[in-house]
């Protein structure tokens, strides 16, 4: 089995036009056609021409033991802005243009059997002004089955034996956002009988508004963060309040079943659920640490298959870009420039824990440099450039 779903905004024409810019501005889109053969492109279909931007792609394995497979080339797309992620340079696109790219560690990569899920997001950093925001991100699923009368591992992508099949239009959670299945058994109808779990199109919870799903958002304030340094490592930023709704929009009761959240590979949190018909969750909140820089956050509504569903395709996600200092070395990964730190890191006197001094020390050292300290009344400290 083989699908292309868009993560996109479904809703009123009114929340849509929200989050749409001008009349004439470009408009990138990903092209995922060919991306099981190693290729992927994007296009502008705006009518401005777009500056150079960067597209990514992500793998999540969903169903199987074992992760994503990797080759040596991959180090090739290693981007600091763009962590655990393969990241293409896409060069400036004049309206109508596409440019294409072939995966050089493509044919070097081991699928083991299971189900992948390759998220395809162009214009990664924003950088383009675009007339729709919302269209940014394709997911693909790969099926890895066994080969026949093979054992062990290795696998035949099921996408061979799925290609002799038809396109069938996209419904219920993603209907008018033009998902298509290509399925081996085609001219069925969608299964009935079956619920159908969403994330509804209300869309993500973030930093206290709702994100369409497939958007990007742009973290820059330190304020909009509860703390930083969390984690193992305490190189994260904490954002309280985040959240989402699921819902069964069939008349079919689920049963139980497990909703989860995503920070690339890193399930961030899960909730055990279970829907009457055309039922919803209420609001699922729950704070989220996310860390510098791009960072793509999933839901998936039904994360270990619990429910046999007349549509499969569950999963929803954002992008969030955090440009604040979560660490407190005096930089945002990725970026050259200095900025904010937050709360945690406000005590840099002697009578301060011995950890926040010594987390305070690589401000320090920045501001002895090119940049200098500056307190404001709320007591956090940030470090500025010099002019």
């Amino acid at each position: 089995m083989y699908a292309i779903r868009r993560t996109a905004l479904i809703g009123a024409a009114c929340i849509a036009a929200a989050w749409a810019g001008s009349a004439t501005a470009a408009d990138l889109v990903p092209v995922v056609s060919g991306l099981l053969n190693g290729t992927v492109a994007v296009r502008n279909t705006g009518d401005a021409a777009t500056p150079p931007s960067h597209l990514t792609i992500d793998c999540e394995k969903t169903v199987g033991a074992g992760s994503c497979p990797e080759a040596a080339g991959m180090a090739a797309y290693e981007d600091p802005a763009f962590p655990n992620v393969a990241t293409i340079d896409v060069p400036g696109l004049a309206p109508d243009e596409t440019y294409s790219h072939d995966l050089s560690f493509w044919a070097d990569l081991s699928w083991q059997v299971g189900t992948y899920e390759l998220t395809v997001m162009v214009d990664t950093g924003n950088v383009v002004d675009e007339a729709d925001e919302t269209n940014n991100a394709e997911v693909v699923q790969k099926v890895q089955a066994a080969a026949a009368g093979v054992g062990g591992s290795d696998g035949v992508d099921s996408l061979a034996t799925a290609t002799a099949g038809t396109i069938v239009p996209g419904r219920g959670k993603l209907a008018s956002a033009a998902r298509r299945t290509v399925r081996p058994d085609a001219g069925l109808p969608v299964a009935a009988g079956l619920p159908d779990i969403i994330a509804t199109p209300l869309g993500f919870i973030f930093a206290g508004a709702p994100r369409p799903w497939g958007s990007t958002v742009i973290v820059s304030q330190v304020s909009q963060a509860q703390d930083t340094g969390r984690g193992r490592r305490r190189d994260l930023c904490r954002f309280a309040q985040s959240g989402y709704r699921a819902a069964n929009v069939t008349p079919f009761a689920t049963g139980p079943f497990k909703s989860a959240v995503y920070r690339g590979g890193t399930k961030a949190h899960q909730e055990s659920l279970s829907l009457d018909g055309n039922d919803h969750s209420g609001d699922i909140v729950f704070p989220l640490d996310l860390g510098e820089g791009l960072n793509v956050i999933r839901v998936r509504v039904d994360d270990t298959k619990q429910v046999a569903e007349s549509n499969e395709a569950n999963t929803f996600a954002i992008r969030v870009r955090v440009d604040i200092d979560c660490d407190g070395d005096g930089r945002v990964a990725g970026q050259r420039r200095v900025i904010g730190v937050a709360p945690s890191l406000a005590r840099a006197d002697a009578t301060a824990p011995a950890a926040e001094r010594r987390a305070v020390t690589p401000m320090r050292r920045a501001a002895a440099a090119n940049h200098r300290l500056i307190r404001p009344a709320d007591g956090r400290i940030q470090v500025v450039r010099k002019r």
